[in-house]
């Protein structure tokens, strides 16, 4: 109706034609009259009823679908909506049209007033509708109201949201008979079993105004009213039918300038209606969306902590994509995404053709120049080891790409005296704060890309050595790009680093644990840099023995660097845990190594691989309550580590319980 491919008076008739035909498959409750009430404001409805020359004929047709439905259960919510439906449908009718009151039904007209009576009593006097504690029959009546008067509910719900709170009397233990506690009951979303009664109309209106609220206002938003603005998009999620971004953009020319909208914006899409997205197939033009963002933050002083949000949410999209997408939307010029961005997508691609082949020939002429985008602002360069699992398409158009990694070297050799001196200045312990001006305005830039190494060779072992306050707002001075580039370059001299101090007769198992204390001295004691680009850094770097088994005790260190004292930190890090194992046997399989025997040419584990590496990512990344979908069925998983542990290693690694990828990680971690 909206893109004028139905005639509403058409549809009406054709209707009362299978109505009259005794069509079975026609129900025989009011949820026609209930349909017709969802729709009744829109335009061409509208027209219908005031304008048009068939407008009395089509109000007689509409009247005559109401149905005498009467239930078992006459306070039960949906029951209460169908059977005052026809008189919400009604005075909505007169509204448009007062001619049309003879052919109106007086009783449903009669029923118009106990909607008008109930409301009254509930809304009188100065106390705030607690929607928390209403009854079956209070939610009914109220889903009533939601058709007749949207806009004084949508009042009283935003009242609910913008609130401090209840206030409550309670009896105390230590207090006189009469006497009363006064305590402040936190506002609550509203429940999922109450927003899915209200009318369309009524959602609408409190999206506009919760968005106006949230992105536009001066007060921080409530918990409770961010969630119940994603619980009604999960609900009518009219917003993945268009530009989520580019409504709210329009609406609010803004947001992207302002820090705070813009990191909720991005915290909603990455953390509650990803997997929406991911189930509707809606990923690949919020990437292109999120892109946007992307490309003007990555090389901007400062802006961190959005630039990395969006980073980490178009690296979920990329790597839930399951078909072949175009890097670019226009399909011209180098790729808008970061260097990381640019490696996963090649991954992705990897994956994409490996498991499901290119679909269509302009996808397999358009390949060549997609890598090419890619290459063109990425630094990085494959491993044959990882490169003899890519479908050959994509390893040809690879293979002959330049290793750097020396090269990288060689420059960081010419360059350590002079690095190791500013950072010196900069980083002691007793370091003069004002250094951190000279250092930023007077450095090279080719040295900016050091500090990271600089600071790690200037620890030796003990973190304790730097000054983190100095390194700290330097960092916050490059752009996220730089702070990228300078955790990639730390990976390359610490691996060298370590490689030349064996040479010299030291322990192996002493250099890991130095180089990972320092580490996780950056990620979680001070958080001076972002873990997961830390972790797909030493990930990357399948042609070094130590890269993994690093990353692998990073990963086992977490627990001593936080103070954990609440049992949901404890289980929100057992996750991060998990999370970061799966993580690091994938890039164990991809490199060969197997829980049997071996097959050929790998074929196996780079499946495995793959797959996990689709799912992993978006099933670890919050502690939910998991679904999949197989076939369009939906079904769930569970939200406990046992259960979703037990599901990934019966889906992709053949396992039947998580003590199985245990094995697999204790193996794993006696590589090399």
């Amino acid at each position: 109706m909206k893109n004028g491919c139905i005639d509403f008076v058409d549809f009406v008739d054709k209707l009362v034609l299978r109505f009259a035909e005794g069509d079975q498959n026609i129900l025989r409750t009011n949820h026609v009259t209930w349909l017709l009430a969802q729709i009744i404001r829109v335009e061409l409805v509208m027209n219908a009823l005031n304008s048009d020359s068939r407008k009395v004929e089509t109000t007689r047709k509409i009247l005559s679908f109401h149905k005498e439905d009467r239930t078992s259960d006459p306070n039960n919510p949906q029951s209460i909506l169908l059977d005052f439906i026809s008189s919400c449908q009604n005075l909505r009718i007169w509204s448009l049209n007062t001619a049309t009151r003879e052919y109106l039904n007086n009783e449903q007209l009669q029923k118009g007033k106990q909607i008008d009576e109930w409301w009254r009593q509930v809304s009188k006097g100065d106390r705030m509708m607690d929607y928390m504690t209403l009854d079956d029959r209070s939610i009914g009546m109220f889903w009533v109201v939601s058709y007749t008067m949207a806009q004084p509910a949508c009042e009283t719900v935003m009242t609910w949201l913008t609130s401090a709170g209840l206030t409550e009397l309670l009896p105390g233990s230590n207090l006189q008979s009469n006497d009363r506690l006064m305590v402040m009951r936190e506002v609550c979303p509203l429940p999922v079993s109450l927003l899915s009664g209200f009318s369309i109309n009524l959602l609408m209106k409190l999206a506009f105004q919760m968005e106006d609220s949230m992105f536009s206002g001066q007060v921080v938003p409530s918990i409770a009213m961010i969630e119940t603005y994603v619980r009604m998009l999960l609900l009518a999620p009219h917003a993945l039918f268009r530009s989520h971004l580019s409504h709210l953009s329009q609406r609010n020319p803004a947001l992207l300038n302002r820090p705070g909208a813009s990191l909720l914006v991005l915290e909603i899409l990455n953390y509650r209606l990803l997997s929406l997205y991911r189930y509707q197939g809606k990923s690949k033009n919020l990437m292109y969306d999120i892109t946007k963002i992307i490309s003007t933050l990555k090389g901007k002083r400062g802006d961190h902590r959005i630039l990395r949000l969006a980073e980490n949410l178009c690296m979920n999209l990329i790597f839930s994509l399951r078909e072949f997408f175009f890097a670019k939307k226009e399909g011209k010029g180098p790729t808008e995404f970061t260097e990381t961005l640019n490696r996963i997508t090649i991954t992705t691609l990897a994956i994409i053709i490996k498991t499901r082949g290119i679909a269509e020939a302009e996808q397999l002429l358009y390949l060549p120049t997609m890598v090419e985008q890619i290459l063109a602002t990425s630094q990085h360069t494959w491993s044959e080891k990882t490169l003899r699992y890519f479908p050959p398409i994509l390893r040809d158009a690879l293979s002959g790409r330049i290793d750097k990694r020396g090269l990288a070297i060689q420059t960081w050799q010419q360059a350590e005296t002079t690095v190791i001196h500013q950072c010196t200045q900069l980083l002691s312990p007793s370091a003069d704060p004002s250094y951190v001006v000279t250092y930023i305005s007077h450095s090279f830039p080719q040295h900016r890309k050091y500090l990271c190494a600089g600071a790690w060779i200037l620890m030796h072992g003990h973190p304790e050595n730097i000054n983190n306050a100095n390194l700290g707002r330097v960092l916050r001075e490059f752009s996220p790009e730089e702070v990228t580039d300078n955790i990639y370059t730390m990976v390359d001299v610490l691996l060298h680093h370590i490689q030349l101090e064996l040479q010299h007769g030291h322990s192996l198992q002493e250099l890991i644990s130095k180089a990972s204390t320092n580490l996780a001295y950056f990620i979680w004691t001070n958080e001076l840099l972002p873990l997961d680009i830390l972790l797909l850094a030493l990930i990357d770097r399948d042609d070094d023995p130590h890269a993994l088994r690093i990353a692998m005790v990073l990963c086992d260190k977490c627990g001593g660097f936080l103070d954990v004292d609440k049992d949901e930190v404890k289980e929100h890090l057992k996750w991060v845990h998990i999370k970061v194992r799966v993580e690091i046997c994938i890039a164990y399989l991809v490199r060969g190594g197997s829980k049997g025997g071996n097959e050929q040419d790998g074929e196996r584990e780079a499946r495995v691989a793959v797959q996990v590496a689709v799912d992993a990512p978006l099933v670890m990344a919050e502690h939910v309550n998991m679904y999949d979908w197989n076939d369009g069925e939906v079904f769930e998983i569970g939200d406990s580590l046992q259960e979703v542990s037990e599901w990934l290693g019966r889906r992709h690694l053949g396992f039947n319980s998580f003590s199985d990828i245990e094995e697999m990680w204790e193996s794993s971690a006696q590589m090399e």
